[in-house]
Parts: structure tokens; C-alpha cells; sequence
């Protein structure tokens, strides 16, 4: 199923057929402000696997969560100083992955092996934070990636591809591909991880 949306002002009526799938346990593809990646609710361990085995990636390897907005970002992280806090309000919505240690929120599920950390994203991109807002709890995410191991920038191509193995795609539009910023909060200062889309000048003030 594809799911045509504005890339600004996504139409409610059609994101409610996104969001309801979502809330059933599909696994969807939909746009970042990076790259098109596959999507599932946090708490459906089925669609999670499914991802998994989408990617052919071992359970063992952390996936990041999409934040509607500050308030959903605090509820699924063990608490934001207030120095960090500025530096988010500094970057966000944007290109960036903080890595933060995961409240009680985030279902054991995705936290394998004793790890108690978590991979957050507030993309600028309003059809990805609204679907997390209309949900009232995050997105898991990862980069979807063709059989070539290449980023795909054409939601069509992507539908076309993947056909019965998600759900529905979402198509916002040519993406042009590149990876976010990953930036680690878990230690006594930031730690950058990858160089990506991100103004790191943002992250210093």
C-alpha cells in the first residue's frame, strides 16, 4: 500500500490508515529528513523481528526510536540535564541521532543483552513526528537500504521493491540520502560517534 502524503502538512485522513497499521503491528517505510527508513511501534515485538529479518541484521544490534517533540523525549529517556537540554532545543528537529540511557518506557524488548541505552531522533520531517504524536508513543526505526546495500531516495522504487514484506510505504517525496549525526550523551560530555547531516557547530553553541 502506497500512502501519499504532503511533506509539510500531512493529510490526517490518510495518516490515520498509517497510524492504525502502525498500532496493528506493520512494519512501514517512511521518509526522514536523512533517509527513508522502516518503521514499526515500539511495543509489537512481532513487527520489530520483522524489521530484523527485513535487514537481515542480528537482534543483538540496537535500532533508534523517532520523538514526536520534547515532551515524548523525556518520557523515554532517563532524564535530560539541563545543559543537554539546551543543546537539544539547539538541534532539533534535525539530522541527528542522541544516544541517551532509556527509562523504564522503552520495552525490555529492545534492550538486549543488559543494554540500557537508546538511540533518539526528532527528525525535521513533519510526517515522521506526527505519525509518533498521533501513535502518543515512539517509533523504531532504521535506514532502509536496497538488496545492493544502497540508501533509496524514490518512495515508488521502494514500494516496489518491498511489495507484501511491509505494510504500506509513505510517500513523501525524493529523499536524498544522508545519514544523520550520532552523538553520544551517556558520558560526562557528548561524544560524537558519526559525522553525518548534522551542523555539529550546533551541538557546542
Amino acid at each position: 500500500m502506497l500512502v501519499e502524503l504532503d511533506p509539510h502538512e500531512p493529510e490526517h485522513w490518510k495518516l490515520h490508515r498509517v497510524v492504525q497499521s502502525l498500532r496493528d503491528g506493520g512494519v512501514c517505510v517512511l521518509p526522514t529528513d536523512t533517509v527513508y527508513a522502516l518503521a514499526a511501534s515500539i511495543y509489537h515485538k512481532d513487527a520489530i523481528r520483522r524489521i530484523y529479518d527485513l535487514k537481515r541484521l542480528d537482534e543483538k544490534k540496537p535500532l533508534s526510536i523517532i520523538v514526536s517533540d520534547f515532551a515524548q523525549a523525556a518520557r523515554y529517556t532517563m532524564g535530560i540535564p539541563t545543559s543537554t537540554f539546551k543543546i537539544l532545543k539547539r538541534c532539533l528537529p534535525g539530522p541527528f541521532t542522541f544516544i541517551f540511557d532509556a527509562s523504564k518506557e522503552i520495552p525490555k524488548l529492545m534492550l538486549r543483552d543488559n543494554r540500557r541505552t537508546i538511540g533518539l531522533r526528532m527528525p525535521d520531517c513533519p510526517i515522521a513526528r506526527t505519525l509518533a504524536a498521533e501513535l502518543d508513543y515512539p517509533l523504531l526505526v532504521t535506514s532502509y537500504k536496497d538488496d545492493a546495500g544502497e540508501y533509496v531516495a524514490d518512495p515508488v522504487a521502494i514500494e516496489d521493491a518491498l511489495g507484501p514484506r511491509v505494510d504500506c510505504v509513505v510517500d513523501g517525496g525524493l529523499v536524498f540520502p544522508e545519514v544523520s549525526t550520532i552523538v553520544d550523551f551517556t558520558g560526562h560530555e557528548p561524544e560524537v560517534i558519526r559525522e553525518g547531516k548534522g551542523d555539529l557547530t550546533l551541538l557546542f553553541g
